[in-house]
This record gives C-alpha cells, sequence and structure tokens, in this order.
C-alpha cells in the first residue's frame, strides 16, 4: 500500500529442525521444534531521502526449544526466547 504515509510491509516466515542425534554416539536424540518469526516495515520518503523503520520478532511465540548439544547429554543449549528488534535506516 503506497500513499502519503509511505509503503507498509509485513511477513512471516517458520523455521523448522527435525530430531537429531544429540550425541556423537546416537545414544539420545533431540526432539524436533518449529519456531514462528514475523516483521512490519515501514518504508517513508522523508526530505526526499528514503527512511525505513523496521520491527523484527523472533520466536514470535516464545516456544522452548533446543537447538542443539555439545555432543553429551550433560549439556544442551536452550533456544532463543522471544526476541524483538526495532531498526532504523536512512538512506541518502
Amino acid at each position: 500500500m503506497q500513499d502519503n504515509f509511505g509503503q507498509w510491509h509485513a511477513g512471516a516466515g517458520a523455521r523448522y529442525v527435525g530430531e537429531r542425534a544429540g550425541a556423537d554416539d546416537n545414544s539420545y536424540w533431540m526432539s524436533s521444534y518449529t519456531v514462528a518469526d514475523a516483521f512490519l516495515r515501514w518504508d517513508l520518503p522523508t526530505a526526499g531521502y528514503k527512511t525505513r523503520l523496521q520491527l523484527n520478532v523472533d520466536n514470535l511465540f516464545n516456544k522452548q526449544y533446543y537447538p542443539s548439544s555439545t555432543g553429551s547429554e550433560l549439556q544442551v543449549n536452550v533456544g532463543e526466547a522471544r526476541t524483538a528488534r526495532l531498526t532504523a535506516s536512512v538512506t541518502f
């Protein structure tokens, strides 16, 4: 949508990782998981320059997941909690 208020963009996606071995000897398996991400961006010409504001949200539903291990049952890494990032840029 383009008008005097700029152009808006929105999007979403998912990251899927299947079941996989958690140790080098395949002694245990890590569960599969799916994590959703989304963004909202506003492109607005400001004083003749291209201005962009963007909000990204990773792990939108704050799902607890385990992306990797160190190769043993003693240490399994916990995935990132929901995170939001707001960025601004001006191109001139």
